[in-house]
């Protein structure tokens, strides 16, 4: 978690109620999850920076499977021959603009993979218990939030259950993929460009069984 909203309050969106989805009859499972910038430009978060626009993503719709994204980790889950949990992190580069249309993008850097880590905690045969957390920030000079996000998911044949917190910003989104379709797990928008500055805000947690 990042420093800069570490010590906050975190806000609950947690539903009640019981989900009457069933997992997937199947072994292998990608479960995906990736934040996204839905406008052409925003502002840049550090008024100070001569930077005036980040580049965004153009995406407002939620996907299943997308390569339009700022980060993306991807953990593929195997319950048997053999139990496995591998993970699979990827950033997308950071481009500056100078107007919000983002006409004229300029490549900057690419933020470092390392903030996306996967914790192993059970990896047995029908039963695996693991973590993801997500500290990704924006690589530019200066003072800048990271994109913060943390889940917890346990998965056996007959159940899934992953809770976890981010940040009001960008978009999130999570999904269930396997051979034979994907189920939505987690999705969360931002409602507005001016929105951003929720990196450094309240967080929201969520949670999801089946």
């Amino acid at each position: 978690m990042s420093p800069i909203v570490e010590s906050m309050k975190v806000e609950s969106t947690k539903k009640s109620g019981i989900s009457t989805m069933a997992v997937p009859n199947s072994n292998e499972f990608s479960l995906d999850y990736r934040t996204f910038i839905p406008y052409k430009g925003v502002k840049n978060p550090n008024a100070a920076s001569s930077y005036k626009y980040l580049k965004g993503d153009n995406r407002t719709s939620f996907a299943a499977y997308s390569d339009v994204y700022r980060t993306e980790a991807k953990v593929y889950a195997m319950l048997s021959n053999p139990a496995a949990l591998t993970l699979w992190p990827d950033v997308h580069g950071t481009y500056t603009c100078s107007t919000s249309a983002c006409t004229d993008p300029k490549y900057v850097a690419t933020a470092s993979k390392s903030g996306i880590q996967l914790n192993k905690y059970t990896v047995a045969t029908n039963n695996l218990r693991w973590s993801v957390n997500h500290v990704v920030g924006i690589p530019l000079p200066g003072i800048y939030p990271a994109i913060d996000y943390y889940y917890l998911a346990i998965l056996s044949k007959s159940s899934f259950s992953v809770s976890g917190d981010h940040d009001k910003a960008p978009n999130h989104e999570f999904y269930m993929n396997y051979p034979a379709g994907s189920k939505k797990i987690h999705t969360y928008a931002v409602s507005s460009a001016t929105d951003f500055w929720k990196l450094m805000g309240v967080k929201t947690t969520w949670s999801f069984d089946m």
